[in-house]
């Protein structure tokens, strides 16, 4: 037996303070130094903590105070791994191990709990990774990984085969996700579920096969903005956008008119230009889409 399975036997027979006899009640509940309940039967006959007798009682020391039992109190340990222990034991969560360690968010789902992690295998990193035009992970700032990594747990022991179909829950980013049951099929928002309700000593892994990209991340993958907002011959629009996005551009005049359609698929940063010699001087309107979202700017012709 190691030092700290010792310890922590040692530390479930101390309870803080000096607790006489008489302040004993039966079906009482009090905590160990090692944060672990003990609970003790009082009757005429039998005075009993766990399972152990108590022998002797009230026995007073310069520190406290001692009441003798018969037999070893035994914590229970669980033998159920947390979390972390699923993941660094299979080979197809090492880029998920690899995100956790860069954010230092090891040590944080190796708490207590209980927590559900919706967990990405290898080959949804690795799609990612290329998506965003990067080859690794630390390639991205710790920020954003932190942000995603959080989208990923949710902070109560979540069971998918039961519970409502539909349902809404709030993520440790504080972004929510749209879980949604259908008989055997379980899916996350529009992301499927592989391997359902891995119990942890410390909650639940839910294996997904993509990774999971909160609304906040989305919204900030893409920016672009004019050269100048003051355009002669030419005009050009800087892109970048971390996620391949099929882009839509629009350029109109003061009365609406269209003068310059382009449509295209942007992924890291792309210069578009825009041949505005046979423009009027004056006021132009430039419309980006791309998804659900449009974008206007006000420019002027010299």
């Amino acid at each position: 037996m190691d030092r700290e399975a010792v310890a922590n036997i040692l530390l479930y027979h101390v309870v803080a303070g000096k607790v006489m006899l008489g302040e004993l009640s039966d079906g009482l509940k009090v905590t160990a130094l090692n944060e672990l309940e003990l609970t003790f039967a009082i009757s005429p006959e039998l005075l009993l903590v766990n399972e152990s007798k108590i022998v002797g009682t009230d026995i007073l020391a310069s520190n406290g105070v001692v009441h003798p039992i018969n037999q070893v109190l035994m914590p229970e340990v669980s033998n159920a791994p947390t979390i972390v222990d699923i993941a660094t034991g299979s080979d197809d969560f090492s880029l998920l191990m690899e995100a956790l360690v860069y954010t230092d968010l090891v040590e944080a789902l190796q708490a207590d709990g209980p927590f559900t992690v919706f967990a990405p295998h290898n080959e949804a990193f690795e799609a990612l990774l290329g998506q965003l035009g990067v080859s690794s992970i630390i390639d991205l700032s710790k920020e954003a990984v932190t942000n995603i990594l959080l989208y990923h747990v949710v902070e109560k022991d979540m069971d998918f085969t039961t519970g409502r179909r539909f349902r809404y829950e709030t993520t440790l980013s504080g972004e929510k996700l749209f879980i949604f049951r259908n008989y055997h099929n379980f899916v996350v928002n529009n992301v499927h579920v592989i391997a359902a309700d891995i119990e942890a000593d410390n909650g639940q892994v839910q294996v997904i096969n993509s990774v999971l990209l909160p609304p906040s991340f989305l919204e900030n993958s893409v920016q672009f903005s004019a050269m100048e907002n003051l355009f002669g011959r030419g005009l050009v629009l800087s892109v970048e956008s971390m996620v391949d996005k099929r882009f839509s551009f629009t350029l109109k005049d003061s009365r609406g008119r269209t003068v310059s359609t382009k449509t295209m698929n942007i992924m890291g940063s792309a210069d578009v230009d825009f041949d505005t010699s046979d423009l009027r001087q004056g006021i132009y309107f430039l419309k980006v889409k791309y998804d659900d979202n449009v974008k206007v700017m006000r420019l002027y012709k010299r």
